[in-house]
């Protein structure tokens, strides 16, 4: 299966302008800004991938050799079957006359009077001491596949087929979008609970339903553990920061900081006492682990010794002490394993062995052994330890160690039993070592990437294993094979979500949205999210959108909830729109497509819903478009360096304005239509803000400040202030009159894309790239409310527009447009364009949030 090739989702284009790149529908939009920063020319194509002569030469004898193994293998078990089937009934036999002693024997004991033989005596005590536990049946000398082959291990090196998984298993559901590099196993089994980058999921592993999602922290969730009470999952992240998370009530409990560390495992104390911090300490190489007391929620005290970042804790059963592992991937320098006494609060032992960093650290539940996981994926030749090495912790030394594994050991977990080590790793194994026999005993296949974690329920039958492709994937242990997979969507999940009764899930995707039923495991309804908003009119009753196939454009009536009609003519991707103040026409802008570049300007007539005009001149991509107020001129920006300004009435060019020495990224025009203004890119390092006379014809002065891109302008409605934002989220405020900059300040958060000035001039709102709204205090220099959308994800493209009511502000949501009333802080959807989202939001009024977007709760400064 082909991969994009920034990422791991499937692709959908190929850039034919660098090397044939593969990409996914989210690295499009990154790669098409890619190119505009640095004015390259690009041609996107679908996808075609041609094998070479040899390569096809190879592969039609590699079918040929299949073939005949086929055969053959039909021949073979035809052969041997009958008497594969004799020696089954032999066994069949012989277990069945074992049970049926074992019948009579307790027949015996159960009818007597009470008065035993000291030979019945201690099998009635066996029987009251004990429980008699069979394995499930299984036939050890026909432990095979009868279609097992060479073959397998290739299949299983590609991605999971969800199709398959789905037939095979009846349910599949994924929540992560990225790598599984956190997960725990609850004591009681009943909550799986994992994390990737910033979100915590919590999973009902016996009715294997997603229960929760916790978001807050800023940066990487570095470690995850569950309280042995089972009601916390506490997250450490390398914001410093340590999340506590209420299981049973699905909320957050408080969270607290952690000083000058960022944290990077944790592990808790049996009786939930004491929770061990280790991480890297930029100020104190050596003050790297730290006690913290969890009940009276202080530091208790810090624990010097390694002098490298500590990446595993793992704390003996009986509170005692505290084994952890500790190096760096790229240059490693404590490469140890070291015991610390919990009571004495100080180093015991440290075991020297390892040669490249510890990645992982566990202990058995009879405290006799401490095992490690170690290696590194970068490319080194001194850096090749790849082995599981388990210590005696009474003899103080290394036991034995484990070797196999072809890449970096990333998680090892130990049976209740302390029978089996399980093991996983980069190179996309899970591996089972009998730690008697000190051997491998089998290993678990069937992911398609590497293994960052590990847990085993505690009656030692499943290993639950999070992936590096952000599926979850249990195994069953006794038989060495794949019981499920958690997976769902075929593009990247951007939330996930719960209905107020439990009944039903919500979970959203760039494309699409799904309702899923929690009882029966079932979709209850699923909408496609094909539009996008482009642009609203004045009198918020028509909005414009554009489709997947980004060059045709639909007409909406927002009042009806329907679609009026679709406007189809462009040949390129259109990049720009805006409807008149009179609603009789708008236009739309282009640039390259699939089949030939369009860099024109289009006029639409609404009434007669038809194309009524093409303005060409243009010889690069419109970035920009705007209409005057008077609806007389279209004013247009460009990759070409120039401004372009059209007479509506007259259907003819009036001015060309050159002077930018990069291509234009944004424009605006006054409200008294005297003046556009542009800002421009990075090329030639221009990146200004230029002010152009329409009356005089002419360039009126140029505002430097700006390093990167000028992304989006706004022109207050007096024709007083100017915003400039750039690339790197720069502010600036300019005074129209006096032609100045009056202020500046950064936001240092996102790409910045668009904004608008409201409230006389007192506020401004910006849209961000990842989905994220900031309402700012341009006196105070403070944001007054942030919106987050789709779980702060980044889905290229933003449009945010301001009506005519001043307090409210349109913005594209999931597949459609929401409202934001900054006077009541209230969020409702306006309309969406396709009706089985409305139906979502009709049937579970709950999922508003979601859909429509949440003002964060969070104290903004």
């Amino acid at each position: 299966m082909l991969i994009c090739s920034r990422c791991d989702n499937e692709p959908i284009q190929q850039c034919k302008s660098c090397n044939l790149l593969l990409l996914c529908k989210d690295c499009l939009s990154e790669h098409i800004v890619f190119h505009s920063e640095y004015k390259t020319n690009y041609v996107f194509g679908p996808i075609s991938i041609k094998f070479p002569v040899e390569r096809m030469i190879k592969l039609k004898n590699c079918i040929a050799k299949h073939l005949k193994a086929i055969q053959k293998q039909k021949n073979d078990i035809k052969v041997y079957a009958q008497g594969f089937i004799a020696q089954i009934q032999k066994m069949v036999s012989e277990a069945n006359y074992y049970l049926d002693s074992l019948i009579e024997e307790c027949n015996i004991i159960s009818q007597t009077d009470g008065i035993f033989s000291m030979e019945t005596y201690k099998k009635a005590e066996e029987i009251l001491n004990e429980t008699l536990v069979f394995e499930p049946p299984t036939f050890s000398k026909l432990d095979c596949s009868l279609t097992k082959s060479q073959k397998i291990s290739k299949v299983h090196s590609k991605n999971i087929d969800s199709e398959n998984i789905k037939a095979k298993y009846g349910f599949f559901i994924q929540g992560h979008t990225s790598s599984i590099k956190n997960l725990s196993i609850s004591n009681n089994d009943k909550f799986i609970v994992s994390s990737s980058e910033n979100s915590v999921q919590v999973w009902n592993s016996e009715k294997q339903i997603l229960e929760a999602v916790f978001s807050g922290q800023t940066k990487q969730i570095s470690s995850l553990v569950i309280t042995n009470n089972n009601q916390f999952a506490l997250s450490g992240s390398l914001d410093n920061t340590v999340q506590v998370w209420k299981l049973n009530e699905n909320i957050k409990e408080y969270s607290f900081d952690v000083p000058n560390i960022e944290i990077r495992s944790m592990a808790i104390t049996k009786d939930d006492r004491y929770l061990i911090i280790g991480g890297k300490s930029p100020e104190n190489k050596h003050r790297n682990l730290l006690l913290w007391n969890f009940l009276l929620n202080k530091l208790e005290c810090k624990l010097d010794g390694h002098f490298d970042q500590v990446n595993s804790i793992a704390i003996t059963y009986d509170n005692l002490y505290a084994i952890t592992g500790s190096g760096s991937e790229s240059q490693p320098k404590d490469c140890t394993v070291k015991v610390w006494n919990l009571i004495k609060k100080e180093e015991e032992m440290c075991f020297q062995g390892h040669s490249s960093a510890i990645n992982c650290v566990t202990v058995t539940t009879d405290g006799r052994f401490a095992i490690s996981g170690s290696g590194s994926d970068i490319v080194n030749d001194k850096i090749k330890d790849n082995t599981v090495r388990v210590w005696s912790l009474s003899k103080k030394r290394n036991d034995f160690m484990l070797k196999g594994h072809t890449s970096m050991v990333t998680c090892v977990a130990v049976t209740n039993d302390n029978r089996f080590v399980v093991s996983g790793s980069s190179d996309k194994t899970v591996r089972v070592w009998n730690l008697l026999t000190k051997k491998q005993e089998g290993a678990l296949t069937g992911q398609s990437s590497p293994v960052l974690s590990l847990g085993i329920t505690r009656d030692n039958k499943f290993v639950v294993g999070g992936c590096n492709d952000a599926k979850m994937i249990m195994w069953n242990l006794p038989e060495k094979k794949m019981e499920m997979v958690f997976e769902g969507h075929r593009s990247k999940i951007n939330s996930v979500t719960a209905s107020i009764s439990n009944q039903a899930m919500l979970s959203v995707t760039e494309s699409e949205a799904i309702v899923w039923s929690l009882q029966n495991k079932k979709v209850l309804i699923s909408a496609q999210k094909s539009e996008r908003f482009l642009a609203l009119s004045k009198d918020e009753t028509l909005c414009l959108s554009i489709s997947d196939n980004l060059h045709d454009m639909s007409v909406w009536s927002i009042k009806e909830k329907k679609l009026l009609t679709i406007l189809k003519g462009h040949t390129g991707y259109i990049t720009s729109a805006a409807i008149a103040s009179n609603n009789a026409f708008c236009v739309s802008g282009s640039g390259e497509g699939n089949s030939k570049p369009d860099f024109t300007v289009r006029l639409w007539n609404l009434q007669e819903r038809q194309q009524d005009f093409i303005f060409q001149g243009h010889t690069d991509r419109i970035t920009s478009i705007v209409i005057s107020s008077d609806n007389q001129f279209i004013a247009s920006g460009s990759w070409d360096t120039t401004i372009r300004l059209w007479n509506v009435a007259k259907r003819i060019p009036l001015r060309i304005f050159k002077g930018h020495k990069s291509y234009i990224v944004s424009i605006a025009m006054t409200s008294d239509n005297q003046y556009i203004i542009s800002g421009s890119g990075m090329v030639n390092d221009d990146c200004t803000v230029r002010i152009w006379s329409i009356q005089d014809k002419k360039q009126e002065i140029i505002l430097q400040g700006h390093n990167c891109s000028v992304n989006c302008l706004s022109i207050s409605n007096d024709n007083t202030l100017l915003i400039s934002g750039s690339v790197d989220s720069h502010l600036i405020v300019w005074d129209l009159n006096k032609q100045e900059q009056i202020s500046m300040f950064d936001d240092t958060y996102s790409l910045l894309l668009k904004s608008t000035i409201i409230n006389d001039n007192q506020n401004i709102v910006l849209g961000y790239r990842d989905k994220c709204i900031k309402i700012w205090d341009l006196v105070k220099k403070k944001v007054l409310m942030k919106v987050l959308v789709s779980d702060n994800k980044d889905v290229g493209n933003f449009t945010i527009v301001s009506g005519k009511d001043s307090n409210k502000l349109f913005y594209e949501c999931n597949g459609g447009i929401a409202c934001l009333n900054l006077e009541t802080k209230k969020i409702e959807p306006l309309m969406f364009f396709n009706e089985k989202l409305e139906m979502i939001l009709k049937k579970y009024p709950e999922f508003v949030g979601l859909m429509c977007g949440k003002i964060s709760k969070h104290s903004l400064g």
